[in-house]
């Protein structure tokens, strides 16, 4: 369901949402809801798969906690999270996705500048087993991560990661030497330094990439 832009979709509007049984997809980019409206959701039958909350900026680390904490079937049906250009998310959001959402492959936090170093430490730390493994990680204009980030970045961490962006970091400046000894490394590896959404095309005109 592509709610995207809708501004007249709040909190109220999420409540409805929550009993839908088919519903694996929820695009809410922009909508005007709070971290209550994500507690509604959180306690739903939805199996969502895919949830964009990108710009809503209403959204913290508490909305995500209270949506994963909820006992819902979302934190086991999620497998595609897009957080991104949310100022209140930092690394606690992190660590409770990381906790939780146990079905988790793309993950998109570009242009959240509270995501530090410590949460590349807690997503690359993840355990095959029970759980999968991230495949697809945005950190386009992370500012917040430093040049040292790369040893989380590089093996044993993040093992099953197939697509890495980087573009506008500290990693694409100082830490680019890094990042290509990081793609030598791990072949089946892509790294976007552009800024380009997930899963980008490395074959594209102006595309800067390792």
């Amino acid at each position: 369901m592509d709610l995207s832009g809708c501004r007249s979709i709040s909190n109220s509007g999420l409540v409805a949402l929550t009993d839908l049984c088919k519903l694996t997809t929820l695009d809410l980019a922009g909508a005007d809801i709070t971290n209550s409206g994500l507690s509604s959701l959180g306690t739903g039958n939805s199996p969502i798969a895919s949830l964009c909350l990108r710009g809503c900026k209403r959204i913290t680390d508490r909305g995500l906690s209270l949506l994963l904490h909820g006992n819902g079937v979302i934190c086991r049906s999620l497998t595609k999270l897009d957080l991104g250009y949310l100022p209140g998310i930092s690394d606690g959001a992190i660590t409770t996705i990381a906790e939780l959402c146990t079905q988790l492959t793309d993950l998109c936090v570009r242009n959240c500048f509270f995501i530090s170093d410590a949460s590349l430490k807690t997503l690359g730390s993840l355990l095959q087993g029970e759980r999968r493994q991230i495949r697809k990680l945005d950190l386009y204009n992370c500012c917040g991560l430093s040049v040292e980030s790369f040893v989380f970045l590089a093996r044993p961490s993040f093992l099953r990661l197939r697509w890495l962006g980087v573009g506008n970091t500290r990693l694409s400046g100082k830490g680019k030497e890094k990042l290509v000894e990081l793609s030598r490394a791990r072949p089946g590896l892509s790294i976007c330094l552009s800024g380009c959404e997930m899963g980008c095309n490395v074959g594209w005109p102006f595309h800067e990439c390792i």
